[in-house]
């Protein structure tokens, strides 16, 4: 209100004739029917009075008849008196009419009548004035005296004011029409004009503390003579007297004037506004009875349509906002969209569908049996009311018929033998880490119920029967041979499976193996799974360092026990299969008598079972595809033979791969023509169309595929699971092994490099660990070897091959 008067404020009172000039009952229903329109009707002393309703004016600065001195215009209210607001020193007095206090003004407002006198006290109470003036004491106007009551034209009279203040008082009297003798003196004489009519008179008293009071009323100018005919003269109540349709009590028609002199126009008609809300039934009101209902009115949880838009109490929490059939009140969680309510059903959505206050319950991403898994995070029961929180990721493994550990595995680490003793928990082991633990086991004095019946070191010799320092009592696993105690060295005893620490492990010769680069399964399955035309140990992508048993070339043909059966390559059982089995039994004579030893269709050179990494016979040429002599007479010779195209042709290549038999390291790999592993893969060839990366079980580029799976590897061009020079080549030895559980160190070389590289074994990072990496410098065909040792034995070396592409370098 700083800027600018909101609503300037206009109160009027109604005054009836003193007492006994008409019946009071009478005057108190004219009164109360004022009143219903106006405002408050007062009674006292017999007399009733009416307190009209505020009228608000907008803007006292656009309304300058509001805001000057004189009154120039003025609302006529059906009041005789008015008590009123009007413009303070430093101001005006304004406020909104919504928030004034009626209670103040009834306080302050008295009055009682006489032949001559009317005295209306009134206060500022609960008024602030424009800008900064704001009204805390009172002023009042205690008297104010008229010399007659009847005035004629052209006539007059005195009038006087008085208030109960001591300060000195500056009077402004004011008159829609007449003169005014002395209008700034507490007494004035006013001269009535020539012609009957209602005038307005106003009086107003300023304090030197700028307190204001106002006080006005109107007077009847005429001996009260009806001009026209409607039996009602201005004195009576006729606000026109120039029209005898416009009397007090006269039918209010719709046509822009007061027709009953009730100081409002065509109230009850669609035009007009009958509650004051600024709307009428025209404009929009669907209830212009009302003051709280009009358009754009603030709906509330009453039953009603406040803002006329046809909709009772919507965005209130009575109403279904999103037609679920449930409103807020009804538990409507979210009244905005109807996917959610009491009834909705739980959804994995992120939300409370069902309003229950549990957000996803039931669905793949709650987690329903609190066991700190959901279906979506890996817990294969959550179901709380099937056993769900004995069954998540990460829990142990119980002998319950149950996949604990949600693995997809049941009671696994009860069937297995973790110790290799031949007992399983299941079977009775009671604790199966330890070799010498087991049912029925022997049982040493080293505090532990190595037979699992319950009692620790029960039954123990405490006799030395070796001689060897030690009993029974004291550790000796065996006491009859004083090689044997735990004091003993570990020493190689082929054939005798002696632990001669009784550490619980024999001594193996080698006695380590690096791990592998390839997964076994898909080179035991009898399918050439990447269908490059070789079915499992006799596709390349088999040759890796994994135990004898069928996965892998070179275990079967490698002249080593691998998995220490005491039994070599063929001789090995496990090396019988069709699939796997090697030609070679323990030296090379089984590839060089021309015969088909192991009945698979192969001969010696031409047998893959022959090859081996290093290439042994492979170097001599495969005789059948490379010798010039049509051996089955099927009139076709060497490489031109269907039988001769799986690329272990004895041809480094036919027409199609001249680059495979011209003694040239064309793709200048280190690699020539037959000893160029590019020349082994069908139908890949030397020249970079065939990189061993797709062919080496090694995911080389780390996208999760290997070889022939790689989509890089699906056409002839297969260098895209490559590696770069100036790219880190990671090396994995982590899976190395010792079977007497010692710690390993690790020693990684490079085997094989391309003859223009600059780099040594010394220019590989960590190269003393069991992951260790280097960054090629050339492009080519590098081997890189890795040995492994306890301490007291070396491994047998093991190779990685890398296929390096040039690539952009910083």
């Amino acid at each position: 209100m700083a800027d600018s008067c909101a609503v300037a404020m206009t109160a009027s009172s109604t005054v009836l004739p003193p007492h006994g000039e008409s019946n009071l009952p009478g005057k108190r229903r004219a009164a109360q029917r004022a009143g219903m329109q106006t405002g408050m009707v007062l009674e006292r002393d017999g007399m009733c009075a009416v307190i009209p309703r505020i009228n608000p004016v907008c803007d006292c600065r656009a309304h300058p008849s509001r805001a000057e001195p004189r009154l120039r215009a003025r609302t006529r209210l059906v009041a005789r008196g008015h008590l009123h607001s009007r413009m303070h020193r430093s101001g005006g007095l304004c406020r909104d009419y919504r928030s004034i206090s009626w209670a103040p003004m009834r306080q302050h407002l008295s009055y009682r009548f006489s032949s001559l006198l009317l005295v209306l006290v009134a206060s500022a109470a609960g008024l602030s004035a424009c800008g900064e003036t704001s009204v805390e004491s009172h002023l009042r106007i205690v008297q104010v005296q008229f010399s007659d009551t009847v005035v004629l034209p052209g006539e007059t009279i005195t009038m006087s004011a008085l208030t109960d203040g001591d300060e000195d008082i500056a009077w402004l009297w004011e008159a829609e029409a007449g003169d005014l003798s002395s209008p700034d003196s507490a007494e004035t004489q006013w001269t009535a004009p020539g012609a009957e009519q209602l005038v307005a008179i106003s009086v107003t008293a300023t304090s030197e503390s700028d307190l204001v009071a106002v006080y006005s009323t109107d007077l009847v100018v005429g001996p009260g003579t009806d001009h026209d005919g409607d039996g009602f003269s201005l004195r009576a109540g006729d606000c026109d007297d120039t029209n005898p349709a416009i009397y007090p009590g006269s039918p209010d028609v719709q046509d822009g004037l007061d027709n009953d002199c009730d100081g409002l126009v065509d109230e009850g008609s669609p035009e007009a506004d009958d509650d004051a809300d600024g709307f009428s039934d025209f404009e929009g009101d669907c209830n212009d009875s009302d003051p709280g209902i009009y358009p754009g009115a603030d709906e509330i949880v009453n039953g009603v349509d406040d803002d006329c838009d046809t909709v009772v109490d919507e965005n209130t929490d009575a109403h279904d906002d999103d037609e679920d059939g449930y409103s807020e009140q009804e538990g409507d969680c979210n009244d905005i969209t109807s996917a959610v309510s009491p009834v909705a059903p739980e959804i994995l959505d992120g939300i409370d569908n069902d309003c229950d206050g549990i957000i996803d319950e039931g669905t793949a991403a709650s987690d329903d049996d609190a066991d700190g898994f959901s279906e979506l995070s890996g817990d294969c029961n959550d179901d709380p009311d099937a056993g769900g929180d004995a069954a998540f990721p990460g829990r142990a493994e119980e002998a319950d018929g149950v996949d604990n550990d949600c693995d997809g595995l049941v009671d696994e680490d009860f069937f297995a033998d973790e110790d290799g003793d031949g007992w399983s928990v299941l079977a009775g082991d009671c604790d199966d880490t330890d070799f010498y633990t087991y049912a029925g086991a022997p049982e040493f004095a080293d505090g532990v119920d190595n037979d699992c019946n319950g009692q620790v070191d029960d039954s123990m010799d405490t006799t030395d029967d070796d001689g060897d320092g030690l009993s029974e009592a004291d550790g000796d696993c065996d006491d009859t041979l004083a090689s044997v105690s735990p004091l003993a060295d570990e020493v190689e005893d082929v054939g005798l499976e002696l632990d001669n620490d009784c550490d619980g492990y024999f001594y193996v010769n080698p006695p380590l193996a690096v791990a592998s680069f390839l997964s076994g399964s898909r080179c035991t399955n009898g399918v050439d799974d990447d269908g490059d035309g070789w079915i499992d140990d006799r596709d390349p992508d088999c040759v890796t360092g994994f135990p004898e048993s069928g996965i892998g070339l070179t275990a079967c043909n490698d002249g080593v026990d691998n998995d220490f059966d005491s039994f070599i390559d063929a001789d090995d059982i496990n090396c019988a299969s069709g699939l796997n089995n090697s030609e070679s039994s323990g030296s090379a004579d089984d590839c060089l008598n021309g015969q088909d030893d192991d009945a698979d269709g192969w001969v010696d050179a031409a047998d893959p079972d022959c090859i081996a990494v290093p290439f042994n016979e492979s170097v001599a040429g495969f005789v059948e595809c490379n010798d010039g002599v049509d051996n089955d007479g099927d009139q076709v010779v060497d490489a031109e033979d269907p039988e001769c195209d799986n690329g272990f042709d004895g041809s480094e290549s036919s027409a199609a791969a001249p680059h495979c038999e011209d003694g040239v390291d064309n793709d200048q790999d280190g690699w020539v023509d037959a000893l160029d592993i590019d020349c082994f893969v069908s139908p890949f060839r030397e020249l970079g169309d065939g990189p061993y990366d797709c062919n080496d079980g090694v995911d080389n580029d780390g996208d999760g595929a290997v070889d022939a799976e790689d989509a890089g590897c699906e056409g002839s061009a297969d260098g895209d699971e490559g590696t770069d020079t100036c790219s880190t080549v990671v090396l994995q030895g982590g899976e190395s092994w010792d079977p007497d559980q010692d710690d390993l160190s690790y020693y990684w070389y490079f085997s094989q490099q391309p003859i223009n590289s600059t780099l040594s074994t010394d220019d590989i990072v960590d190269g003393d660990g069991a992951v260790a990496s280097f960054i090629p410098d050339v492009p080519g065909y590098w081997v890189v070897g890795l040995l492994v040792s306890d301490g007291r034995f070396n491994s047998e070396p093991e190779f990685v091959f890398v296929q390096v592409a040039q690539g952009a370098c910083p």
